[in-house]
């Protein structure tokens, strides 16, 4: 599904969260780590996707909640 079909599907009363997650998955390939957040996310696991963020966030030498505020920014939240 490309960006064009899906904002088809939203104009046309389809199931926004339903179609996005499909389009992730599509995108994810075979990348175990978007898998496995995107199967935390559609069962509402929402605490071990943050536990998931927080431990790359890590791994990488980032601080979670400077990440999270520049999320926020790049988003006008």
């Amino acid at each position: 599904m490309n960006p064009l079909q899906l904002i088809g599907m939203l104009r046309n009363g389809g199931n926004p969260q339903a179609a996005l997650m499909n389009l992730m998955r599509q995108n994810a390939g075979n990348n175990p780590l978007i898998n496995n957040a995107l199967g935390m996310m559609e069962q509402g696991n929402t605490k071990g996707v943050e536990e998931m963020v927080k431990n790359i966030c890590k791994e990488k030498g980032l601080d979670p909640n400077q990440v999270m505020q520049t999320t926020r920014n790049m988003f006008g939240a």
